[in-house]
């Protein structure tokens, strides 16, 4: 009976213990993106794209494709960052740590990058878009739950 009962608390204390690391890993990953994407995914780089909002399954994919190399990861410095790209970030992290950081950032509030617009550019994109990229990007590239990336108010340099 005793070494039943050791047996039980060990194990109680391994998933205790474990679930304490996996709470604690999301935290250490969001660091590696902070950099340039912000800690909520919402940068204030117009260089690069915020991410907060999107949906969990295209942030997945997109750090998939990056970490196969099927999808280029550009060598970029923040402000007030280290360079690096997405690619070298990507092949960095676990399928798990894929599934977490892609939570996360699904979980937050996409944000538009504040910027000045040019109205005869906008028209010019509006047509570009909607010959080009509304049959993936809906609503204008507003809404994540196509799965799709947030275009509507990202950063233009």
């Amino acid at each position: 009976m005793r070494k039943i009962q050791s047996l039980f608390v060990i194990g109680l204390l391994g998933s205790v213990i474990g679930a304490g690391i996996a709470q604690a890993a999301p935290a250490d990953l969001i660091k590696k993106c902070e950099g340039c994407h912000g800690a909520d995914g919402n940068g204030s780089d117009l260089n690069v794209p915020n991410i907060a909002g999107m949906s969990a399954v295209y942030i997945g994919d997109t750090l998939l494709a990056y970490k196969a190399g099927d999808r280029p990861g550009i060598k970029y410095k923040p402000k007030d960052g280290d360079e690096s790209d997405m690619a070298t970030v990507a092949k960095s992290l676990s399928e798990e740590d894929i599934k977490a950081v892609a939570a996360h950032f699904a979980g937050k509030t996409y944000q538009m990058h504040p910027q000045d617009v040019d109205a005869a550019l906008a028209a010019q994109g509006k047509q570009l878009f909607a010959d080009n990229c509304d049959r993936c990007h809906s609503d204008g590239g507003t809404i994540a739950e196509d799965d799709s990336s947030l275009l509507a108010g990202q950063g233009k340099p």
